[in-house]
Parts: C-alpha cells; structure tokens; sequence
C-alpha cells in the first residue's frame, strides 16, 4: 500500500506546487483598481523610464550601466513592447532616464545628451539619432558612482518645449542645436525646444527631481529625493519661471528669498510619475499627480487645486503599495495610448550597481470602479476641420497633435485659429489655437495673440503673456 500512497503525496505535491507557481505575486492598487503584470526580467531588464506611442507600443529604457554595470559606459538601451513581443530599439546609449514620443520621434534624455531617435525604414529599430543638447550633465557619474542625480525625466508642452528635470549634480555647460547654452548649479528644470534650439533654464534650488508632470495648462511638476541630513524633504514642487526653491542652503539659511514647495516629507526616495490629463478616467483622477516612491515602495496621488499664483494640496493617498512583492521599486509611470490604464515601472530591486541578480517588472493598472468611463473617439488624419474639432477634445494627448498638425500648416491655418481663438466656447480649445498661432508666428497669429492679452478669460490672459514673454514680443 505505501507506493500507491506515496505516488499519491507526490501528485498532490505538484499539483499544490503547480497551482502556487501560476499565482503570480502583485502590489496592491487602490480600491477599484486591478493591477497585471506585463513583463519581468530576464524579458526586459533594469527598467527605467517608460512612454506610450499612440500604436500602443511601449517604450522602455533599461538601465545595465547601474546594475552590473560599469556605470561609465554606454550600454543602456530601450526596448519597444506590443503584442506580447519585447524588441530592440536602441542601444549603446548613456544612462536612459526619461522618454517622450511626439509625432514618431523618441526623445531620449541618457545625460550628458538629450538624443532624437527615429526608425525611419519601420524595422522596428532606430537607425537614426540626433544630438539635439550636448553637455546635459557631468560626463561621470560623480560622487556617489551611479548616474542618479542628474538629468531625466522629459514632457511636451503646450508651448512646444520640451521641459527636463535635472538633478544636483547639475549642468557644466550644456550646448542646444543651436549654439544656445546653459549652465545649472544644483537641481532645477530645464527646457529647449523639439529640434534643440532655445535651450534655457526654468527654475533652479531643487535637490533631484527625477521627472516633470505637466499639467493641462503646462504647470510643471516635480518630485524629488530628500537630502543625506533629513532637513530637504522629498519635494513636490510647482515649477515657476525664474523660481528658486533654496536648495542646499538658503531655503534653511533664508527662506524668504525662496519660493516654498508645495508639500513634502523626510523619508523615502522620489523618482517618477506623471499629471493624468485624458478622459479614459473618472473626473475626479483628472489633473490628479502621481508620483512613484521607489524608497517608500509606494506610489502616491496628490489631488491638488489652485491657490493664488500656485497651487495647494486638497489630499494625498497611497496608490499603489507594495503588496504581495517585498522587492517593489516604484520607478517610473507613463498613461497608456488610450488614456484609460496606466503602466507603471518597477526596478524590482533595492539597490543599484548589484552584478548577478537580473531584476525589472513592468505592470498595468486598469480602472473597474462603478464610474469607469469610455474614453471620446480619437480623430484621424490631418484633415484641417477635424484637427480644429480636435483642440477641444477631452484627451490632452488629442487636443496637443491636434495642434501641432494645425501649425504645420504654417499661413493658410492661421484664420480659423484665429476664429477658434475668438470664440469662447469651449475654453480649453481655445488655449490650443493660441499655441498653434504661436508656432506659426506670422504677424496675423501674433496680432491675435496680442489682443488675447485684453481678453476676458484669465487663462487665455495668462496663455497670451507666456507667448508674448518666451517670443520677446516688444509689441506685445
């Protein structure tokens, strides 16, 4: 009787063992959330930044530089997710810490560059990069022997800038496409336009923002690291033009002659997130920031609301916990081609610089609450009436491709921007013609943007003095 007995222990043991290899671990999402794993290592490796393009694909950055290493070498590399399969885009690129898609180009900030990638042929593959700033950063990691604490995360604006958030080890001197150059002592935000040109400095005094979060109305966000003396706090700050926000002396030395972040706290470890600007979610995640905690293993949504010249924060809430996985490292998010899940990154690992354990996860987050929506038809093509449709669409991804289309029309768009800029409902489309008569610049676009200045909306007001400030507009 003992074989058969035996034989039956063991099937039972594979069974159990079977059923127990097929749950697998997750972090806990907030109620009405259900979280799934995409990818895990060895499938992609050391992940880092992550962008959406509007196929679908993904686009993530995988970082061996700070793992095995060596961290002064350049082999980093991104890889393109869609259908299940992981592939090759890029490689032999220097730390990657922050990515965007615009209108088929990658935009890679692997600092001391910020890179254009494109996959002219549809390989699949990048085959050609451009240089667009030199400079970004040291040229060696520096004190702490990691490529932390210098340039990385990277968002569009409304205004056509691409807005870069760089850490303390700061900027020697960083050269734009065009000659251009800047010099950064300290963390801060910089922003220099699509093909390199305008290159200049938007706030300094951070200690290391991993990322900008821009908001519907191009609002910069951070949120960064604490300091070695637990007295700088893990900021979220609102970026101000020409801001100082004291690190790393005067904001305990003279806090007066700084501007005050927007909240914080000491402990943890600051990396990534994004300003949920879609319509793939309920009302109540719109303009909402969520920012990974990879010290914490949390991430974190900060419901805020305008107070004054700034903003205030209404509630702070745990979004993402660890859950069943001890190892969650919360690095990086990006919102999905649809705008109705999230992806979200995890270094799965707590440390950096670690040769031999192959480590990266990469999850979705999907919304299944009572009140889920359905995110608007999006448009198609460059039909000029349907992109001018397109500026007052729900979706801020929309209403921004909409408006580029519109200005590369250059001329003969600029009178029904102009109409579209007049007409005051709906609000939000309007904003968009005046960015897009900005981009084309003629005098009629100017002279519209000149009158928006007297307009009855506050926003519009504000939209057309930034215009007016960044073009040096002396008529204005």
């Amino acid at each position: 009787m003992r074989p058969p007995l035996a034989l039956g222990l063991i099937l039972s043991l594979t069974v159990a063992s079977a059923w127990a290899g097929d749950r697998v671990p997750l972090p806990r999402p907030a109620e009405g959330w259900t979280v799934e794993l995409v990818e895990q290592a060895p499938r992609i490796l050391f992940p880092t930044a992550v962008v959406v393009a509007p196929d679908g694909t993904i686009y993530l950055g995988q970082d061996p530089m700070d793992m095995p290493g060596p961290p002064t070498s350049p082999l980093d590399s991104i890889v393109a997710i869609k259908d299940g399969k992981v592939s090759l885009f890029a490689d032999k690129l220097w730390s990657v810490m922050g990515l965007e898609w615009v209108d088929g180009t990658l935009y890679v900030v692997h600092a001391p560059y910020l890179s254009a990638l494109r996959d002219t042929d549809g390989d699949g593959r990048a085959d050609r990069r451009e240089d667009l700033v030199t400079g970004l950063g040291p040229k060696l990691p520096g004190f702490n022997g990691i490529n932390d604490h210098v340039a990385s995360g990277i968002r569009l604006g409304m205004d056509g800038f691409l807005y870069i958030s760089v850490g303390d080890k700061g900027i020697p001197r960083a050269v734009g496409s065009d000659g251009a150059t800047v010099q950064l002592f300290g963390g801060g935000v910089i922003r220099v336009r699509p093909d390199g040109t305008g290159l200049e400095v938007v706030s300094t005094g951070e200690r290391n923002p991993l990322s900008v979060a821009l908001s519907s109305t191009d609002e910069v966000f951070s949120y960064g690291n604490d300091d070695d003396s637990k007295k700088w706090p893990n900021s979220l700050t609102h970026h101000i033009v020409g801001g100082h926000y004291g690190y790393p002396y005067q904001f305990l030395a003279a806090p007066h002659r700084t501007l005050p972040i927007l909240t914080g706290q000491i402990g943890g470890s600051g990396t990534q997130g994004i300003c949920y600007n879609e319509d793939g979610l309920p009302p109540a995640y719109h303009g909402n920031l969520l920012f990974c905690d990879w010290g914490l293993q949390t991430v974190f949504r900060y419901a805020i609301s305008r107070s004054g010249g700034t903003f205030a924060l209404k509630e702070k809430t745990p979004f993402v916990t660890k859950g069943d996985v001890g190892d969650f490292r919360p690095f990086s998010m990006a919102v999905a081609h649809d705008g109705a899940s999230l992806l979200l990154v995890d270094w799965a690992f707590n440390g950096w610089l670690a040769d031999g354990p192959k480590t990266g996860r990469l999850y979705r987050l999907t919304y299944v609450g009572p009140d889920r929506v359905s995110p608007a038809p999006r448009p198609m093509g460059t039909d000029p009436a349907v992109r001018l449709k397109g500026l007052d669409h729900p979706a801020l991804s929309v209403r921004l491709e909409s408006q580029r289309i519109l200005a590369r029309l250059g001329p003969k768009a600029v009178a029904s921007l102009v109409d579209r800029l007049k007409r005051p409902e709906p609000p939000t489309g309007r904003l968009h013609a005046l960015w897009a008569l900005d981009a084309i610049g003629t005098p009629e676009a100017r002279r519209a943007i000149r009158e928006a200045l007297a307009d009855r909306d506050a926003e519009v007001r504000l939209q057309a003095a930034r215009s007016a400030g960044i073009r040096r507009d002396r008529e204005a």
